[in-house]
C-alpha cells in the first residue's frame, strides 16, 4: 500500500516546491517553507505550569502505579478520561489537536502500556473510536523494558477486560510492521491497525529518513478521517512528538504554508509536556523536511527518486542519551472488574508523547502567571470525538501570550 502513497507524497511535495517553495538551492531566491529556531528556547510545558496544580490526577497516590515514568504526566486539562472500568478514569494519555485553517489533525499521545495498564489502553482505544495506533518504540531497548506487548501474535486472540483482541494480519514493510486487529466488545467489533516503527536506533536518531518517510506515508494511508490516532513510544513525548510534528509540518507545506517547527512544538506542549524531547529529534525533523523540499524542487523526474537514499547528512549525533528518569518496575496486573459500556466520550484535547530516548529534561524553570488561561482550555473540550471542538479561537489570546521565557541546559 505504501508505495502508492509515497508516490502521492512525493508528487505533492514536487508540486508544492515548484509552485510555492524555493529551497536553499533554488534560483528564484524564494525562501523555504521550513522555519526552525533554537530548540532550547521552547518551553518544556505551557506557561505557568505547576505539577501539583495541573497534574493532580496523575500524582494521586492511587494512580502512581499507572505511570511508567514519575516525571512524565498528563495535564488534567487535556488528559483522556476512561469512561468506565475498575473505578478509575485515569490513563497516562492526552488529547492533542492542531488546527490552522483547513489543516486539522487529532491525536491521543500516550505512554507505552505497562503490564497492568494494557486493559486500560484497549478500553481507551475502544471508547475513543480509534482505528489507528502508531507505535514508535521497541518492546526492549538497551536491555530496558520500554513497552509491554499489548497485542497477541498473528492468528491468536487475547482478552483484556471485556475486550477481545484478535490479530488477523502482520506485514513486514522493511523498517516497520503493519498489524491488523479485530477488537470485539460483546456483539460489536471494529478493525484497528497498528503501524509499528521499530527501526529507530537505540541511540540518537535515524541516520537517514527513507524508512521514516515511508512510515509516515503508510500512516497517512490508513488513518481515520474523524477518529484520533493514538501515538505512543515509551514515555509518549519524544518519538511520539517527532511523528506528530512531521505530519503537521508536511500538512502545512502541502497547503503552501510555512511550517514553523518551534511554534508547532510550543503548541503541542500546551497539551502534553515535552513533546519532541531532544535537540537531535528536532534537527532530524527539520533536516528531513528540508531534504524533502529540496528533492521536490530539484528533480524533474521526481517519481523516480528512491527516498530510501534521502539521508539526513547534517545529523552526526551518535552520542548515547543519558537518562535520569525513574522507570516504573513492571508489576503483576491487578484484578479488574471491567463492566464498561460505550458512551460518546468527551474530548479534552492535548499533546503528544515522551521520547523513547532516555534523556531526562530539566524541569526547574520559571514561568509567568498564565496558569488560569490554560485551565480554561479544559472547558473548551466538550465536543464528542467525531466532532472535535474547534478551540482555536478561544486559545488565540493565550497562544499569543506565550513567550520563550527560559533556556534549557543543553544535553551532553
Amino acid at each position: 500500500m505504501y508505495p502508492i502513497f509515497v508516490f502521492w507524497y512525493i508528487q505533492s511535495i514536487s508540486f508544492l516546491s515548484q509552485a510555492h517553495v524555493a529551497s536553499a538551492l533554488n534560483m528564484d531566491g524564494r525562501k523555504s517553507l521550513v522555519v526552525s529556531g533554537d530548540y532550547y528556547d521552547i518551553p518544556d510545558e505551557f506557561e505557568g505550569f505547576d505539577e501539583e496544580a495541573d497534574c493532580m490526577k496523575a500524582i494521586a497516590q492511587e494512580n502512581e502505579d499507572r505511570n511508567r515514568y514519575t516525571d512524565i504526566l498528563p495535564y488534567d486539562a487535556t488528559r483522556v478520561k476512561l469512561l468506565a472500568g475498575d473505578g478509575s478514569d485515569y490513563i497516562n494519555a492526552n488529547h492533542v489537536s492542531f488546527k490552522d485553517g483547513d489543516v486539522e489533525l487529532h491525536y491521543i499521545a500516550s505512554q507505552g502500556p505497562l503490564d497492568e495498564t494494557v486493559a486500560d489502553f484497549w478500553q481507551m482505544v475502544w471508547e475513543q473510536k480509534v482505528s489507528l495506533i502508531c507505535m514508535m518504540t521497541g518492546l526492549v531497548e538497551r536491555g530496558r523494558i520500554k513497552c509491554h506487548k499489548y497485542w497477541p501474535d498473528e492468528g491468536q486472540t487475547q482478552s483484556f477486560g471485556l475486550l477481545s483482541i484478535k490479530a488477523i494480519a502482520e506485514t513486514d514493510e522493511d523498517g516497520f510492521m503493519i498489524r491488523t486487529f479485530v477488537v470485539t466488545n460483546g456483539n460489536d467489533e471494529r478493525q484497528v491497525t497498528q503501524c509499528h516503527f521499530g527501526s529507530w536506533p537505540d541511540h540518537g536518531v535515524p541516520a537517514e529518513a527513507g524508512a521514516f518517510l515511508r512510515f509516515v506515508a503508510e500512516v497517512e494511508a490508513v488513518k481515520g478521517l474523524t477518529s484520533p490516532t493514538v501515538l505512543h513510544c515509551s514515555a509518549g513525548i519524544g518519538r511520539t512528538g517527532v511523528l506528530a510534528l512531521t505530519q503537521i509540518a508536511l500538512a502545512l507545506m502541502q497547503k503552501g504554508r510555512v511550517a514553523d517547527i518551534s511554534d508547532i512544538i510550543t503548541k503541542l506542549r500546551q497539551h502534553r509536556m515535552l513533546m519532541v524531547q531532544t535537540e537531535s529529534q528536532y534537527e532530524f525533523v527539520a533536516t528531513t523536511l528540508r531534504d524533502a523540499e529540496k528533492r521536490g524542487s530539484l528533480a524533474p523526474a521526481i517519481s523516480n527518486i528512491d527516498i530510501s537514499t534521502w539521508r539526513s547528512t547534517s545529523l552526526t549525533e551518535t552520542v548515547e542519551d543519558k537518562s535520569n528518569s525513574e522507570t516504573k518496575e513492571t508489576k503483576e496486573p491487578k484484578e479488574r472488574v471491567d463492566t464498561f459500556t460505550v458512551v460518546e466520550p468527551e474530548v479534552t484535547q492535548s499533546e503528544a508523547d515522551r521520547s523513547d530516548t532516555d534523556t531526562e529534561p530539566d524541569h526547574n524553570h520559571q514561568y509567568s502567571e498564565l496558569a488560569n488561561t490554560h485551565s480554561e482550555l479544559a472547558n473548551t473540550h466538550s465536543e464528542p470525538v467525531d466532532g472535535h471542538a474547534d478551540v482555536a479561537g478561544k486559545k488565540k489570546d493565550y497562544e499569543q501570550s506565550l513567550k520563550h521565557v527560559t533556556k534549557k541546559p543543553k544535553i551532553n
